[in-house]
Order: structure tokens, then C-alpha cells, then sequence
């Protein structure tokens, strides 16, 4: 797999060994950082030793700040450091230092207004931010999330806007993404699944939706098939392939629209403590076979249903051809049901999920846009029979 940059309104740079710019990246925003990490440069300290010593080397120096893995830290970031010196953010860790270090980022640009609820950011004078996703979430580092605050209440929200917040510069190194075996592994490929079928079904414009439907899911489709031999430690082209595939549906996410599975997803995770992938990996069988039923049967959703058969014939190796459009709708979720099975996905009562929040939660998702539009009675049967 070739590296590659990508340029949204920041710049994503992918490739294994790509760390080791990170040092003259970050000399390019300034030379004094404010570094937020996590558990993971204590569990793989020759990573964090190598980004240490290339800012070294560039004259950048920093100040080291550890998240050990909860999100209510904004606060007493702000009231411990003045910040009066920093000329840029360095992010290395998961999902929860990089919301974070976004969140970190537009208050900053707020210019030291520091209450409320602070959103956007454009506009105004910012402070750069340097990424590099660790572990399982390189797709965090491009979505469009970030956590802020209500300094007032010392709460912090999790919070998707219009307005852009993603990182200056994003370091993908495979190496880094996908050191050793995950415990929700499983799951995550499962959640990866359902946010590029969903995403492909919604996007409209043939460049991206051909990349979608053709290398990132080919490349992720053959992941999915190395983790099925049950081979043991990862492998660095698996471990490639994987950061691949988490990059590209972090792309589609900020191109599409949001779902019933994402708005499902995302109210289960504001209500409980539990992992948004066993989530995903709870729902994403019967949220598709539900979508497909809709298109395949009206006439209006004659292109969404296309798209659904071509990703039919990249998940069942059956060459497309119109005529056999509703087999290889069929072979998605025929595809989608030996996966679920193959990898033992909890049912959402499995998760602790209380049955009268079922209601709840349904009738959140039904404000999300969805690639076809579904009934109320089909939105609740997706709860129901995941339940």
C-alpha cells in the first residue's frame, strides 16, 4: 500500500514511518508545544521516545500533559497552564486526547475568553494541532468531533458542528495505530463496516463513493478475512490495511450524511458507560437489512440500491451486472450476518441497556438523515430485534 497525503481543511499524511516528520512538522507551527498524551506513550514508550527525540532534533520543546483515559480534564487543563506561550498542540494517543486536543484548540482561539459554551473558531487567530491517532481510532483524527466545555458546570459535551474542527496536520503511521491485538478489535471492524456501507449508500458524487466502494473496501474486506484465520499477532500489512480503513471511513463520515445507525449509536453512548463499537457491532445487521428492504422494494431509490449491489459484489467476489442486482444486495447481508455470528456480537441487553430506554433512543435517531428514508415502525424494529 502506497503512502499518501490527503488535504482536507488540514492535511492527513499516511505511510508507515510517517512519524518521523513529525519533528519538521511541527518546527514549521513554532517551537514550543503543548504535548497531550495518554496510557499509551507509558505502555509503548520507544513510540514516544522516537517523538521526543525528533522534536528535539527540530528545536521544538514542550510542555507534557498525561489524560489517563477520562474526558473531564478540560478544566483543569485551562486553570492550571496560561497557555501564553504555546505555539502549537501535539496530540498523541486515541480518541479521547484528540477530541480533547480540539477542543483545547478553539478555546485558545477564543483568545482567552475562557466561559460558556465555546463552538467554532473560524475566523479567528488559532493555534495549530498536530495528530497522531494511536491505537484503535485513526478515523477520530479526521472526523469533525471535538469535546468542549461548560466551564460554569465543569461538564464536557462531545459535540459535532457545522462549523470545521479537525487538526491542522494529521501523522497516520501504521505503526503506531495498531501496535498489538485489541480486546474490541472484533468490534471496531464491525463498526468500520457499518460506517462504510452507510456512508457509501449516502454519499452523492462518483469520485468518492468509486474510492469507497473499491480499494478501502477491498482492503478492508481482506482485514476482516485475516482476522477470521485467527493467525494471532497482528501483522504490519494487516495493521496497515486496518489504519487504511479507519482513515477512509473518517473521510466518508465527514462527507455523509448521519444516520439512524450513528444516531442510535451516539445517544446509547451519551446514556451508558459503554464501547460505541459493541454498539455498532450490536446494530449494524439489522440497521442494513432494514435499509436494503427499503430501496430494494421503491423504485425512487433505484441508485442507492446500485450502490448496495456493488458493494454486494465486492464483499462476494460475484462480478456485477444489473440483472443480478438483488443477489448481490442479498450478499451484503448475507455477508453482514456470518460476520456478526463469526464474531459473536452482544446483543444491546447484553450491553446493560435498559428496555424502556429503548423508546428513547429511537425516537432520537429518528432526527438523523438517513441514506433511505425509513419509516418510524422500521426505525423501532431495528431496536427491537438488535435488543
Amino acid at each position: 500500500m502506497n503512502p499518501f497525503i490527503v488535504n482536507t481543511p488540514g492535511k492527513v499524511i499516511f505511510g508507515n514511518n510517517s512519524l518521523e516528520n513529525a519533528g519538521r512538522i511541527a518546527r514549521d507551527f513554532g517551537t514550543k508545544a503543548f504535548l497531550l498524551c495518554d496510557d499509551f506513550s507509558l505502555n509503548h514508550k520507544d513510540i514516544f521516545e522516537k517523538l521526543k527525540n525528533k522534536l528535539e532534533e527540530s528545536g521544538v520543546s514542550y510542555t507534557r500533559e498525561q489524560i489517563y483515559g477520562h474526558k473531564q480534564v478540560l478544566p483543569s487543563l485551562i486553570k492550571e497552564y496560561d497557555f501564553k506561550d504555546t505555539e502549537l498542540i501535539i496530540a498523541l494517543g486515541g480518541e479521547n486526547v484528540i477530541n480533547t486536543a480540539k477542543a483545547l484548540k478553539e478555546i485558545l482561539s477564543e483568545a482567552g475568553e475562557r466561559k460558556g459554551v465555546l463552538f467554532g473558531g473560524r475566523g479567528r487567530k488559532t493555534i495549530p494541532l498536530l495528530a497522531m491517532p494511536a491505537g484503535l481510532f485513526a478515523s477520530s483524527a479526521v472526523t469533525n468531533q471535538m469535546y468542549t466545555i461548560d466551564y460554569e458546570a465543569e461538564k464536557y459535551y462531545s459535540v459535532s458542528q457545522k462549523d470545521i474542527y479537525l487538526p491542522d496536520v494529521v501523522i497516520a503511521d501504521p505503526k503506531i495505530c495498531f501496535i498489538e491485538k485489541n480486546r474490541d478489535l472484533r468490534f471496531f471492524i464491525l463498526r468500520l463496516m457499518g460506517g462504510i456501507i452507510e456512508t457509501y449508500v449516502a454519499v452523492d458524487g462518483c469520485a468518492f463513493s468509486e474510492l469507497l466502494a473499491g480499494e478501502g473496501v477491498k482492503y478492508l474486506v481482506s482485514c476482516i478475512a485475516e482476522m477470521l484465520s485467527d493467525k494471532g499477532d497482528i501483522s504490519e500489512d494487516f495493521s496497515e490495511r486496518l489504519c487504511y480503513a479507519s482513515l477512509l471511513a473518517g473521510f466518508a463520515e465527514g462527507y455523509s450524511q448521519r444516520g439512524v445507525l450513528r444516531g442510535m449509536a451516539q445517544e446509547i453512548i451519551s446514556r451508558y458507560a459503554v464501547d460505541v463499537n459493541e454498539v455498532y457491532g450490536a446494530l449494524i445487521y439489522e440497521a442494513t437489512l432494514t435499509n436494503m428492504r427499503r430501496v430494494q422494494f421503491f423504485e425512487s431509490y433505484e441508485e442507492t440500491s446500485l450502490k448496495y449491489a456493488g458493494l454486494g459484489s465486492v464483499f462476494s467476489g460475484i462480478d456485477y451486472s444489473y440483472d443480478k442486482k438483488d443477489v448481490l444486495m442479498r450478499a451484503v447481508t448475507e455477508y453482514l450476518s456470518n460476520l456478526t455470528e463469526s464474531f459473536g456480537a452482544v446483543r444491546l441487553k447484553d450491553l446493560g441497556i435498559e428496555e424502556e430506554d429503548i423508546y428513547l433512543i429511537s425516537e432520537s435517531a429518528k432526527q438523523f438523515a438517513n441514506p433511505a428514508q425509513l419509516a418510524n415502525s422500521e426505525i423501532d424494529g431495528i431496536l427491537k430485534n438488535s435488543y
